[in-house]
């Protein structure tokens, strides 16, 4: 591991070997690992007996592909850290199964990757996904989350079953709402459409200058060209890591040895082997695996070192200026959402509070900014002001963007929020033909289940039995007019309904709406939950 590039995301404890988290060393199983469909119907769970790695993934992705086989598929997968994924399969030779998925983030973990990941692995920039949010497993595990307390205490099976039978309820839950599901789902596509809309005719307003959706397209590829070109250009020139190291140390012990000359008491100190034994022992480590000898030490005035500690001032900076942009748009999300509660709601209650923590996170950030030597770089400030700080749009953090920049007299703020506003339309145009297609699915599957209850009560000879299966007929057939009159507006070409029992009721109600149907509330818990990965 020479070097690695600044943009990958690859400090997440999820997906690692070595910095995941177990807590329950002495646990034969210590979490659960599952994949859910874009509906939140649960499909495929594994028990996990190490902490999150990305070998659960890679195995559950290959179980779903075997499962589709002899269809060839392109299957869209969600992950947490879709980025870190795809990296991997990469770089362990799995092109052939890379080949066959779509890799994205959940649209609320993508604000924990960096600015590259967030453009190249959001669903709402990528085809296909329409408006999934990709958080349905969150859901889930909210759901499952009471269990744990239960399940830590059972044998294995006992265990096995109680989660067994727990997934399946949820499932049954979910699947006998899937009409009510996908009228909402319209409902916030045709919402969604409509926003966007507006959204570009506003910045075509704004815009200095005639801004069509075809400049908007040409921003948004742009954009992406760059940030890959940029990924590919610090993969090339990115020092050794030995190096960045080295010099961090020469630095560490330069400050420590000025402390202790400078003592607050006056006096001289010429030696503190008990502090300084431990980090000359690192450098002479890496002297010595490097053949570099005592009177070969790097020095301020060479220029490997100069190079290396330009580098080394430029990741940390970065990083700290990144991590204070990230904060000054989560403080601006909060404000806006606090501004449309009253100030005496729990909600809003709430909002100042978590204003309050992000505000306290942001200065601290600055002060160690603040406390670092002189910047090497003209491109970076000696320090930073509050004030500006707070400003997500501030012209120190554009700088830093590798993202597009726009064009002309267009401000950058109008770029970010066109190429925005038009993937959200395009989303919302797939979204609305997805839900369309999945609607038609579910009256056919009804009526393939009418069709096998038909031929199984004409099978039956036995009254009773025959009187079971012919109520459960009529509840079916119920549900599939139910659905029929409802996707009929949304659906062009129907298909042909069966022919309904004399005495299943038809619906009286000329209108069915969105709100007639009942949504399914899902339990939420703060307690501790069991170790998941969310796909």
């Amino acid at each position: 591991d020479d070097s690695k590039p600044n943009e990958d995301c690859n400090s997440f404890q999820a997906g690692s070997k070595i910095r995941s988290k177990n807590k329950q060393k002495k646990l034969d199983v210590t979490g659960v690992f599952g994949a859910a469909c874009r509906h939140e119907i649960p499909v495929k769970f594994l028990n996990m007996s190490h902490g999150e790695r990305l070998g659960y993934p890679v195995f559950l992705i290959q179980q779903l592909l075997q499962q589709t086989r002899p269809v060839n598929i392109r299957l869209r997968v969600l992950y947490d850290i879709g980025c870190v994924l795809q990296a991997h399969l990469r770089r362990t030779g799995q092109e052939s199964l890379l080949a066959q998925l779509d890799l994205a983030i959940p649209i609320f973990h993508l604000y924990g990757h960096k600015t590259p990941c967030q453009i190249l692995f959001s669903t709402r920039r990528k085809e296909g996904f329409g408006l999934t949010d990709g958080e349905g497993m969150e859901r889930l595990w909210s759901f499952l989350r009471p269990f744990f307390r239960v399940t830590k205490e059972m044998t294995p099976s006992h265990r096995i079953d109680l989660l067994t039978d727990a997934i399946l309820h949820y499932a049954r839950r979910k699947s006998s709402d899937i009409e009510g599901c996908l009228l909402q789902r319209m409902d916030k596509a045709d919402k969604t459409f409509v926003l966007a809309e507006e959204d570009i005719a506003e910045v075509r307003k704004q815009a200095p200058v005639a801004v069509t959706e075809d400049d908007i397209t040409r921003w948004d590829e742009k954009e992406k060209e760059i940030i890959l070109r940029n990924k590919q250009k610090s993969q090339k020139v990115t020092s050794y890591k030995w190096k960045k190291e080295y010099v961090t140390l020469l630095i560490q012990l330069e400050s420590l040895q000025e402390d202790f000359l400078h003592a607050q008491d006056g006096r001289t100190v010429v030696s503190q082997p008990s502090a300084l034994k431990p980090l000359t022992n690192k450098i002479l480590t890496i002297e010595r695996k490097h053949d570099i000898t005592p009177s070969t030490r790097w020095r301020p005035c060479d220029s490997e070192y100069k190079t290396a500690l330009k580098e080394v001032d430029k990741e940390e900076r970065t990083k700290l200026l990144s991590e204070a942009r990230t904060e000054a748009c989560e403080r601006a999300f909060l404000i806006a959402c606090k501004a449309k509660y009253p100030d005496g709601q729990a909600i809003a209650k709430k909002l100042s509070r978590q204003l309050m923590s992000i505000n306290g996170k942001l200065e601290k950030t600055i002060s160690r900014y603040n406390d670092m030597r002189p910047p090497e770089d003209s491109m970076f400030p000696p320090s930073i002001e509050l004030v500006d700080a707070r400003d997500p749009y501030w012209t120190v953090y554009l700088n830093l963007d590798v993202s597009f920049k726009g064009e002309g007299d267009i401000p950058y703020s109008l770029v970010r929020r066109a190429i925005d506003a038009l993937n959200m339309k395009r989303r919302a145009t797939e979204e609305s033909q997805m839900v369309k297609a999945e609607m038609r699915k579910v009256l056919l599957h009804l009526i393939k289940q009418d069709e096998v209850l038909r031929l199984t009560t004409e099978n039956y000879r036995e009254l009773g039995e025959r009187a079971v299966l012919t109520k459960r007929r009529i509840q079916l057939q119920q549900r599939l007019q139910l659905a029929a009159r409802v996707f009929r507006p949304h659906i062009s070409e129907m298909p042909e309904l069966p022919p309904f029992f004399p005495c299943s009721p038809v619906i009286a109600r000329d209108e069915y709406t969105l709100e007639d149907m009942d949504p399914i509330e899902i339990n939420d818990s703060d307690e501790e939950d069991l170790e998941e990965e969310v796909m």
